[in-house]
């Protein structure tokens, strides 16, 4: 990716927040300036190719004066309520729960960090819960679901295409007139399939040998799960598990030869740079700390939010810019994720190197290098706190790189 596209890209996620930050500060503006006997929510429009609203408090998509006609946005701090009709692709988005309680039309996504109820029909349902979904009326098409604690699908609900859930416990009571795929720890099926369950589970429990109807394809770690007796052509692909000694040993194997490869990337960009691209890596990373820590968190964050809106974008039949746009993010993000450690362990090797290594000869920089990323990257292997490690790492070495490209060398002053 040359230095255009990287201003290009980084501006259309500069964009992106800047709409979302305008919308919270709006709200908190208005919250907080107008102190009236009014309990009703403050509501903030912006002015945008999008109907785009930001509520401090609860909305409730009867309180609009009009009908939304315009492919739209609400986001708000209190409960949402969908005692109201809408018939356009749209965004609700909240802080605490969500109830769809009238027909929702067209491609819907629905974000809460609570809990989500669907009592009410909806046509194409896309659904990012922090805990908890239920499904208790009719989805027309396809379903994506994701959810931070249990999706239940109850009995009297229907799902009348494919549905992809992603969750802690899944629930399937009712219909689903097609595919079910699921990942998840634990399934439970007394529902209709009326075609192929798939599935990535710990536990499955299928009520009875007529729910599915199609294929049934597990794949699990559980050696004990067993489906011939209800479904003989079930497929059970049991994943096993290595001892302890093996894992650490292809661990430590891996780690070795992925940090042989970081080592000689760095000397083949330090022999092409003459160990330019090193000093200056380290100088902007020093002179701009809090820029790199803001900058790396914030594509990391982005990532949800950037993903649903290309995803809207492209439903709009703007995928000719949308699908581009989302191949360059995507590929930036892998990149950094491959290359994570070798960024922050070059500019940490660069920090010791000047500062109290000194080394001279290059042997001694090759191991120094070598046991910088070799330590990183075995830090990242310890169990709970390895993935944020890896996460920080991964949110340091986008920052250190922004840096590199967008902040300005300090220049001292010569007096003449």
């Amino acid at each position: 990716m040359n230095r255009k596209n990287i201003i290009k890209f980084t501006l259309f996620i500069s964009i992106i927040f800047t709409l979302c930050f305008s919308i919270f500060i709006t709200n908190n503006k208005v919250y907080a300036d107008e102190n009236n006997t009014n309990s009703q929510s403050q509501v903030t429009g912006i002015k945008s190719i999008f109907d785009i609203k930001g509520i401090s408090g609860e909305y409730k998509t009867s309180s609009e004066k009009e009908d939304i006609y315009l492919p739209f946005f609400r986001n708000a701090i209190g409960r949402i309520q969908v005692d109201k009709s809408i018939n356009n692709i749209g965004i609700l988005s909240s802080s605490s729960t969500i109830d769809v309680n009238q027909p929702l039309k067209t491609i819907q996504v629905l974000f809460s960090s609570d809990s989500i109820r669907v009592n009410s029909s909806m046509e194409y349902a896309i659904i990012w819960s922090g805990s908890d979904v239920v499904i208790n009326s009719n989805i027309e098409k396809n379903a994506i679901i994701f959810s931070g604690g249990t999706v239940t699908i109850d009995e009297n609900s229907v799902i009348n295409d494919d549905v992809i859930i992603i969750a802690k416990d899944v629930n399937i009571k009712g219909s689903i007139e097609d595919s079910a795929l699921v990942s998840a720890s634990n399934l439970n099926v007394s529902g209709n399939i009326k075609r192929d369950l798939r599935c990535e589970v710990s536990s499955i429990d299928i009520s009875g040998n007529e729910n599915i109807k199609g294929n049934v394809y597990v794949r699990t770690y559980n050696s004990q799960i067993n489906l011939k007796d209800k479904y003989p052509n079930a497929i059970i692909d049991v994943k096993e598990t290595k001892s302890g000694v093996k894992t650490f040993g292809s661990i430590l194997l891996k780690a070795v030869i992925s940090c042989l490869l970081f080592t000689l990337l760095y000397l083949i960009v330090k022999k092409i740079s003459k160990g330019k691209v090193y000093e200056k890596m380290l100088d902007k990373a020093k002179n701009n700390s809090i820029f790199v820590i803001l900058s790396g968190a914030i594509c990391l964050l982005a990532f949800p939010a950037v993903f649903v809106f290309l995803l809207v974008i492209s439903l709009l039949g703007l995928y000719i810019l949308a699908l581009p746009v989302l191949f360059v993010y995507l590929t930036f993000i892998i990149v950094f994720v491959m290359l994570s450690t070798y960024v922050v362990g070059s500019t940490i090797f660069e920090y010791m190197n000047k500062n109290y290594i000194k080394a001279e000869k290059l042997s001694v920089e090759i191991v120094g290098v070598f046991f910088t990323f070799l330590s990183l990257t075995l830090l990242t292997k310890i169990p709970i706190i390895g993935s944020y490690i890896y996460i920080a790492l991964i949110m340091f070495s986008v920052g250190i790189m922004f840096a590199y490209y967008f902040k300005k060398d300090k220049v001292k002053d010569i007096k003449k």
